[in-house]
């Protein structure tokens, strides 16, 4: 069932990255019959290729007809031939739909050399990789995104989605091995939280808290204590949560947010009289009005809930 899941993300993956760079210019206007003329576009030098014209017309008969294999063949020539980024995306297009990860991964490249700045391409090229159990070329290919990224947080979240969506678990696993060896820079905390996010995406949340919490002993960064209390939330281990989210109030007090989700604990914990006195110890908004009614609504203090609403 993993592996069959997996499968359908890495696919899904791959038709968001395909559908998000297609291209959303209107095609030429039709000539009008009164007028006796074309389509005022000129073809273009690449028009004029016989052996272009050949491939990219296979191609699209070959495809029409369901004959998606000999397809690509003629998609990824035309690609080589032309200089146009799109023929090069409708050749990987046609490579997922035979499960061909080579194909993804050699016209995702002629993708990024014709569109160097194409974050599709290059996560095309990694997931192509990734299922061809190309383990250290798909962290080679991941390390400079993360050197390169100005929140290195934030991109090692984004790479280990990315990771995530390997067909198999194992490949998955083996990837992100790959990559920290190749970032001995990381700190140990941002190894753990992604490892953690990357087992959690897998479905094992038991594993992921144990490494989250791991990642936020003695931090104090904030994002990593709330991913800890999320995963300890979503374990049932409440105790735990509101410890994690305590330490994150300690480093950012006047967090909003952090109260609320703290309040939700004492909530989940059946402790209503603990999460009302602590939202109205913070500033009042939309959000913290609307909860801490909600909760006095449900301790039946009507009246405090009519002052809060």
């Amino acid at each position: 069932m993993r592996r069959q899941c997996n499968k359908t993300a890495a696919v899904g993956l791959a038709l968001v990255l395909l559908a998000g760079c297609a291209s959303t210019a209107p095609g030429p206007e039709a000539a009008d019959p009164a007028e006796g003329g074309l389509s005022a576009q000129a073809p273009s030098a690449d028009d004029l290729d016989p052996d272009l014209l050949f491939h990219a017309l296979a191609a699209e008969r070959l495809g029409a007809a369901g004959n998606y294999i000999e397809a690509y063949g003629h998609a990824h020539e035309a690609a080589l031939l032309s200089d146009n980024p799109d023929l090069a995306r409708q050749a990987v297009s046609l490579a997922m739909r035979v499960g061909n990860w080579e194909g993804v991964t050699t016209s995702a490249r002629r993708w990024r050399q014709l569109d160097e700045e194409s974050s599709a391409a290059e996560q095309l090229i990694v997931l192509g990789l990734m299922n061809q159990a190309e383990f250290e070329s798909a962290a080679r290919e991941l390390a400079p995104i993360l050197r390169a990224a100005e929140d290195r947080a934030e991109a090692w979240r984004e790479v280990t989605l990315l990771i995530a969506s390997a067909e198999r678990d194992d490949n998955a696993l083996a990837v992100m091995d790959a990559l920290v060896e190749r970032m001995p820079e990381t700190d140990e905390s941002q190894v753990l939280e992604s490892r953690s996010l990357l087992l959690w995406q897998m479905g094992r949340p038991e594993e992921a808290f144990e490494l989250a919490r791991s990642a936020a002993e003695g931090s104090e960064d904030t994002d990593r204590l709330i991913w800890a209390a999320q995963l300890a939330a979503a374990n049932d281990d409440f105790e735990a949560a509101l410890e994690l989210y305590q330490n994150a109030r300690a480093v950012d007090p006047d967090n909003a947010r952090l109260a609320l989700a703290q309040a939700e604990v004492l909530r989940q914990m059946d402790r209503e009289a603990d999460a009302i006195e602590l939202l109205r110890t913070v500033p009042e908004s939309t959000a913290t009005l609307y909860s801490l009614g909600l909760y006095q609504y449900e301790a039946e203090d009507l009246e405090g809930a009519r002052q809060s609403w």
